[in-house]
């Protein structure tokens, strides 16, 4: 099994970061457990909106997409995205918040341009030789559909990373 990478809406880094905790990322939490026995302790907390999108992460790939789509220098982005973690960093699930200008460009290009922009995005050092462009596409439309929820709603995208 590759990298796990659930595309999720969060409204704060708070709400992002508690997803690590949650075994099955933001799409399939489990209620709370403690004690010797790992005793279930309440309610789980509501699913989050997600996107699961198996080794596309969020920092070098979603750093290539953002300058595909929204422009800039892709070296610039990555440290940025490498920046954006909002959980602890010790803890063997990351939690990284989405760029603006990325979440942005995906709420507001066209389908069109998502089809045109898979081809050379499939192409890309991390990419290149593992992902069909035409599954890319479909890929891109579904997190382009999430990132205009999270802009409807008022939240960020953020990506629940586990190995």
């Amino acid at each position: 099994m590759g990298l796990l990478c659930d595309y999720f809406i969060a409204n704060s880094d708070e709400e992002a970061a508690r997803t690590a905790t949650w075994p099955g990322g933001p799409s399939r939490p489990s209620a709370p457990s403690s004690g010797w026995f790992r005793k279930k302790t309440g309610e789980p907390p509501a699913a989050l909106p997600t996107v699961a999108l198996e080794g596309l992460e969020p920092v070098v790939t979603m750093a290539t997409l953002e300058s595909l789509v929204a422009g800039g220098d892709v070296d610039e982005l990555v440290d940025a995205n490498a920046d954006a973690q909002v959980n602890d960093p010790r803890h063997e699930v990351a939690v990284f918040r989405l760029s603006g200008a990325l979440t942005d460009a995906l709420a507001g290009t066209s389908p069109d341009r998502l089809r045109a922009v898979a081809e050379p995005w499939s192409r890309t050092e991390e990419l290149a030789g593992t992902t069909d462009p035409g599954g890319l596409a479909v890929s891109l439309a579904e997190l382009a559909e999430l990132a205009k929820q999270a802009r409807s709603s008022g939240g960020d995208l953020c990506c629940w990373m586990a190995p």
